[in-house]
């Protein structure tokens, strides 16, 4: 897996606040909840559909970062292009 932590910045009324996420700690925390959902036959929590939803979500982000512009999540057509 390719770490490629971001830095998101939070503007509020207060001022700016960054904090940096690591994909690599996401996943990991993805795929143990997934294994413990499996073991326990309970329901895992997020859904095939959330997890679309999301990659839609992140693709947008992506083009709209490189263009400078905005983006609506129904545009991307990222994902099915990396595949």
């Amino acid at each position: 897996m390719i770490d490629m932590p971001v830095t998101v910045e939070f503007r509020t009324r207060a001022g700016v606040r960054r904090k940096r996420f690591s994909n690599a700690e996401v996943f990991s925390k993805q795929v143990d909840a997934f294994s413990v959902a499996i073991q326990k036959g309970s329901e895992f929590l997020a859904s095939g559909e959330d997890g679309l939803q999301n990659q839609r979500i992140l693709d947008a982000f992506l083009l709209s970062a490189g263009s400078g512009e905005e983006v609506a999540i129904a545009e991307t057509q990222l994902t099915s292009q990396l595949v």
